[in-house]
């Protein structure tokens, strides 16, 4: 079977045309009609307009799939050929979040933002079936008839939806210097806690009495909230270079994890006892473990004289810690006096690590991913099964293999252009499945991306992104296509979590 949009639909100049199946009774003969029942929604599917968009996260609620993304223009984020929900963005970007069901139907769809740039970067589904959305804004959305209002530059920016897609709350954060949101957790009692970044001197209450002071050009934070979005505590770490956190996640003991960045000398915890570590040269990685009130357990730094970073973990059943992120050169992942050594391919590679959540030390996981060009990771997912699931992005011919053997995946844009994956691997780090997706572009501003990850209680696993030109999202043999407008456009894809195969099919 071959996926393709037809040159009519792009005609038609409608923003999000649904894939197409080719007709088997050949051109020129009607189609069988769809069955009955309504519409039939295959997945992937694609939403867009000819202006940049993109799929940054994606959440399961028990009953549906919820996708946050980037848009600009105005965009219709039903996939099916019957109906048309548009919005129509203020500014250069604004936020849509939409939830669909597991048969891809199409449920509702929110946007917020104003005349600037505002970006969704993670999300979490709430216990009520709705989402917890974090990322930066710059003002002038609208959320319950409040329109928020920006201290200056990028701010923080918080937003929760009901199950209906109804705006409960939302609220920006920060100072006049450039602040945003990375990662969100929200615990079983409905606490929300966020990490990410923030210069000078910003407000993490919405109102002067919370104020946070960064050291140096940038700080990154951890902030933890009630399920109204009431800040109930923040702590700072990082030093006098740039320093953030991109991701966080809960510990089967209750307590959380949190993955970043530093140079120099970053400070963890706090002024009366504070965990100081040191880069060994460059940007180096950083993980750090808290108890639910904040209170720092231990801070590790892993890296070499190059640029290596954390930027997705997970914690395996026995609360031990799953580190992802980049590194570049030689860089040791073991933080202790003994040595885990990666040495890259290419410009960065990708690194899976692991560490004793009770203390942080590294306990013999350390795999490298990657290749001549550039490889990055932004999300890894744990399924109950016990696979990992990442994704991110690839150049050139990438080696998915961690072992002795080799799975070379070339991309399919070059000069300077990407691919996403998705891949799945054994929790001991052996490569299960990998399925790239990608265009045949060239160009370094083309350079597909996969950001986010999540599973359903079926056993499948939903990615999302951005692509560019006609992508292929099937690892098999046959070609499951979609075509971009022209710009990066986001997708939505639905694939097997033992095995990679795409399920392209619709659900019942």
């Amino acid at each position: 079977m071959r996926v393709h949009l037809p040159a009519a639909c792009l005609a038609a100049g409608l923003a999000a045309c649904g894939p197409f199946v080719e007709n088997p009774a050949g051109p020129g003969t009607p189609p069988p009609p769809p069955p009955p029942g309504g519409p039939t929604v295959a997945v992937p599917f694609k939403l867009g307009t000819t202006q940049p968009d993109e799929g940054r996260a994606v959440a399961y609620t028990g009953t549906g799939i919820v996708l946050a993304s980037w848009f600009t223009g105005t965009v219709d984020f039903d996939p099916s050929t019957t109906a048309a929900t548009g919005k129509t963005s203020f500014g250069a970007q604004d936020i849509a979040v939409a939830r669909y069901g597991l048969d891809g139907s199409f449920s509702w769809v929110f946007s917020i933002g104003g005349s600037g740039a505002d970006v969704p970067n993670a999300m979490a589904a709430t216990a009520d079936g709705g989402v917890v959305v974090v990322g930066y804004g710059n003002g002038g959305g609208l959320c319950s008839g409040r329109v928020l209002t920006s201290a200056g530059g990028r701010d923080i920016l918080l937003l929760r939806l009901g199950a209906d897609g109804t705006c409960l709350w939302a609220q920006l954060l920060g100072g006049t210097g450039d602040d945003e949101a990375r990662g969100v957790a929200v615990a079983p009692d409905g606490t929300i806690y966020v990490v990410g970044s923030f210069s000078g001197t910003a407000d993490f209450n919405d109102s002067g009495s919370f104020l946070l002071q960064s050291l140096g050009l940038t700080d990154g934070f951890l902030a933890r909230f009630d399920a109204d979005g009431t800040l109930l505590d923040a702590v700072r770490n990082g030093g006098t270079g740039d320093d953030r956190l991109n991701t966080v996640a809960f510990a089967s003991t209750g307590e959380l994890t949190v993955g970043g960045e530093f140079t120099g000398t970053a400070s963890f915890g706090t002024v009366l006892a504070p965990v100081l570590l040191q880069s060994a040269g460059g940007l180096d990685g950083s993980l750090a473990r808290y108890t639910p009130l904040l209170g720092l357990r231990w801070a590790i730094r892993l890296g070499g004289l190059l640029e290596d970073r954390v930027t997705a973990l997970t914690h395996d059943f026995d609360g031990s810690v799953l580190a992802a992120g980049s590194f570049e050169g030689s860089a040791d992942l073991d933080p202790g006096a003994g040595s885990a050594v990666l040495v890259s391919q290419g410009a960065a590679d990708i690194f899976l690590a692991r560490y004793d959540g009770q203390t942080g030390a590294w306990d013999g996981l350390a795999r490298p991913f990657g290749g001549p060009g550039t490889e990055s990771v932004n999300r890894i997912v744990r399924h109950i099964s016990g696979r990992l699931l990442l994704t991110g992005l690839f150049q050139e011919t990438a080696d998915f293999d961690p072992g002795p053997g080799a799975r070379l995946v070339p991309a399919r844009g070059t000069g300077g252009a990407g691919d996403a994956f998705v891949l799945g691997i054994t929790s001991a780090g052996d490569l299960s499945w990998v399925t790239p997706i990608g265009g045949v572009v060239g160009g370094a501003g083309n350079i597909s991306i996969g950001y986010d990850l999540a599973t359903d209680d079926a056993g499948r696993v939903w990615a999302t992104g951005r692509f560019f030109g006609r992508a292929d999202f099937d690892p098999g043999t046959e070609a499951v296509e979609l075509v971009a407008a022209s710009q990066s456009d986001i997708y939505l894809s639905r694939y097997d979590i033992d095995t990679g195969v795409l399920r392209a099919e619709p659900l019942p």
